[in-house]
């Protein structure tokens, strides 16, 4: 398969593309295949040396959506063909946080694209937990939802607690969780201003 690796830190113009064997998923895991992938700020800084003691060469992407074309043991056969957007945060289920309902503050947490390979490439191997179905929406759409929308809720609804009637200025609304943010604070009944 195509993928974009790096083999070492910097700018773009460290990107290759190359050939890679195609993943084969693992015990409780489903291979995706790739349909859109987004280019996230983590991505570009963690490409910039951010994590120096990344082994490189090195896939990057949090960001993902496809088609589940493979599945691992101990995965329902039936979630072939689903189309499924990739939760980018392997929690681990175990710890004090993701017992509490806090994942977000998982101990053991590792990003796809960080500690394992990414999603710029035509397939990755993931967690069947972490590719969630979806339907009504574009691969491209589905895509730039996992870092973006959560974070732009954590934000206004958890640490700013808006609330309908609400009024908001989202400063940089061009980028992916300003342009959420507006999106999140109409959900919740607030007047938004970009």
């Amino acid at each position: 398969m195509k993928a974009i690796v790096y083999r070492s830190f910097g700018g773009p113009d460290v990107l290759q593309l190359e050939e890679i064997p195609d993943p084969q998923p693992g015990r409780g895991q489903v291979r995706v295949r790739i349909r859109a992938t987004g280019v996230n700020w983590f991505d570009t800084e963690v490409r910039g040396g951010l994590v120096p003691q990344l082994p490189l060469p090195h896939l990057p992407g949090l960001d993902g959506a496809g088609i589940i074309d493979a599945v691992g043991p101990d995965v329902d056969v039936s979630r072939k063909g689903e189309s499924v957007l990739i939760w980018p945060f392997i929690v681990c289920g175990e710890c004090t946080s993701c017992l509490a309902g806090r994942e977000q503050m998982c101990e053991r947490m590792v990003h796809i694209g960080v500690g394992t390979p990414g999603t710029y490439a035509q397939a990755i191997c993931i967690p069947s937990a972490n590719a969630i179905a979806f339907e009504g929406m574009s691969f491209e759409d589905a895509a730039c939802v996992p870092v973006a929308f959560p974070t732009a809720w954590n934000i206004l609804l958890n640490r700013g607690h808006i609330s309908p009637g609400s009024t908001l200025l989202v400063v940089g609304a061009s980028g992916s969780v300003g342009t959420a943010a507006i999106q999140v604070a109409r959900l919740a009944g607030a007047r938004g201003f970009a």
